[in-house]
């Protein structure tokens, strides 16, 4: 985090893009690739437009030989209520 922090501060605005300029870029796209208008994701909050984000564009390699191809340790999050069974493979 130094190394990026100290380039941040002597990087030209040349070099940085503006955090809304990328994100409107990131809807556009995200409103191409499913077909929708973008201004239909004016609606979504930045935790949901986050998600929808990552679903998109952040692909999660399922894993072949699994028999739940999932991530187990993300599951107790979810529900912790499965924690007792899945506490030994996490």
């Amino acid at each position: 985090m130094d190394k990026y922090n100290k380039w941040y501060q002597t990087a030209s605005e040349k070099q940085v893009r503006p955090v809304n300029e990328i994100v409107d870029e990131l809807k556009e796209e995200l409103a191409k690739r499913r077909g929708v208008e973008p201004v239909s994701l004016i609606s979504l909050n930045p935790i949901e437009l986050a998600q929808a984000f990552i679903e998109e564009f952040i692909p999660y390699p399922f894993p072949v030989k699994s028999v739940i191809p999932y991530n187990y340790c993300i599951f107790i999050r979810l529900y912790p209520q499965y924690e007792p069974y899945l506490r030994y493979i996490c």
